[in-house]
Formats: structure tokens, C-alpha cells, sequence
């Protein structure tokens, strides 16, 4: 990725360097989400936020909730996937705790269990936003599936994904930025974007392969 390639030309300007994307999964029913540019659903409604990708605490749970708390309110539904990593139990009951501090027991739900890729699906498409803390690149897949849903998403600004984000065009939120109107105003440009046009989704990652493929063929 253009942040991993960003890192590495710290310790060696003179590397040649290529970005290349692994695949990710994605829905294969893109053309069935639904399209909206009704800004004030988003404004005015209860937001259901997808909190973190997984169980890891790089995914800083607790410092993400109260800053959910701090920026959105009490209007919000949380969900959080600890699917993984195992053994993760203990933390777990952190996170619980720290949600039941700040937030009604309805408003937050906690996924012990890995989840179907199908209902994973079913999950994300409720959702109003993607709230990512995490400073180190992650969860890259979960960002591909929320932005082909046009789902808005808060990105830590050290995350160095971000660089590819911004090469693309694809919007994102600051924490800085985090309003309801904010999310409101990335969720019309996600459904202006021609996602056909995204150097890492499908077909588009196979391009920079075959030419790399091609060139190391020649040598």
C-alpha cells in the first residue's frame, strides 16, 4: 500500500518501489445497496456505529467509546465484533463494563463469537459508521466492505491506509471532524464516488500484478 511504501522509504529512500493490493473479500451484490442522499436520516436518527474490527486492543475499545460518548451522545447503537483473538476474555469484560458506564445495555452489542461472513454482512449493513481507531494499517478489508456500502468512516490519522484512502479519493472523518452532520456529509460523497475507480477493489488490484509479474518475466 502507498502507507506501507510511505514507512519503508524512511529507511531506504532508494528502494524501488511498487504498490501493490491483495484481494479482499467483498459483496459480490454491489449493485444492491441501497443508494440515499437524505442527509437528515443520518442527522436526526439513533447512528449505529461498527466499533473496531476485532477483539485486539490495538482497536483501543475503551478510549473509542468514551470519545463516542464525548462526540455523538446517548443517540447511538454500538456495535462491537471480539470474535478474536482467543482467550480474549478478560478484555472483553473491560469493554462490557465500559460500555454499560456510559451507554444504556440496549445500545451496545458485543460479538464473542467469530462471525459468518454472511451475517458480517447483514451486520455492517446497518451500520452509519465505521469508528477505527487503530494506529497501525489494519482492518483493511472491514474499511473495503464499509466504503463499498457507502458507509462513512472514522480513521485515526496515523493509520498510514489513510495515504491510500486520500490517493483515491475515497472521504473519511477525523476525530477532530466527528459530527453527525460530518457523517452525514461523507455519506453523500461515498454514494458520489464511482468506486470503479478504486485502485484496491476488484478488478482493479489485478493491474499492478501483471505488470510486475510481467516485469520480473523480462528479467
Amino acid at each position: 500500500t502507498l502507507g506501507d511504501l510511505s514507512y519503508f522509504s524512511r529507511l531506504n529512500p532508494n528502494a524501488e518501489r511498487t504498490t501493490l493490493y491483495f484481494p479482499t473479500k467483498m459483496d459480490p451484490n454491489l449493485k444492491s445497496v441501497a443508494q440515499s442522499t437524505d442527509t437528515s436520516a443520518v442527522e436526526d436518527k439513533s447512528l449505529t456505529i461498527l466499533l473496531g474490527n476485532s477483539g485486539d486492543q490495538s482497536n483501543r475499545h475503551l478510549e473509542a467509546l468514551q470519545q463516542i460518548k464525548q462526540h455523538l451522545g446517548d443517540k447511538v447503537k454500538i456495535l462491537i465484533p471480539m470474535g478474536y483473538p482467543q482467550n480474549n476474555q478478560a478484555y472483553i469484560e473491560q469493554v462490557k463494563s465500559m460500555a454499560n458506564s456510559l451507554f444504556a445495555p440496549s445500545a451496545v452489542s458485543v460479538f464473542e463469537q467469530r462471525i459468518d461472513f454472511q451475517d458480517y454482512l447483514a451486520i455492517l449493513a446497518q451500520c452509519d459508521l465505521g469508528y477505527f481507531i487503530f494506529s497501525r494499517q489494519q482492518g483493511i478489508g472491514t474499511i473495503c466492505l464499509l466504503t463499498q456500502f457507502n458507509i462513512p468512516l472514522l480513521l485515526n490519522s496515523e493509520n498510514p491506509f489513510c495515504l491510500d484512502m486520500q490517493q483515491q479519493n475515497i472521504p473519511f472523518i477525523g476525530l477532530a471532524d466527528l459530527t453527525r452532520e460530518q457523517v452525514a456529509e461523507a455519506k453523500v460523497r461515498l454514494e458520489q464516488l464511482d468506486k470503479t475507480q478504486i485502485d484496491f477493489f476488484a478488478p482493479n488490484f489485478t493491474q499492478g500484478w501483471i505488470q510486475l509479474l510481467n516485469k520480473w518475466g523480462q528479467k
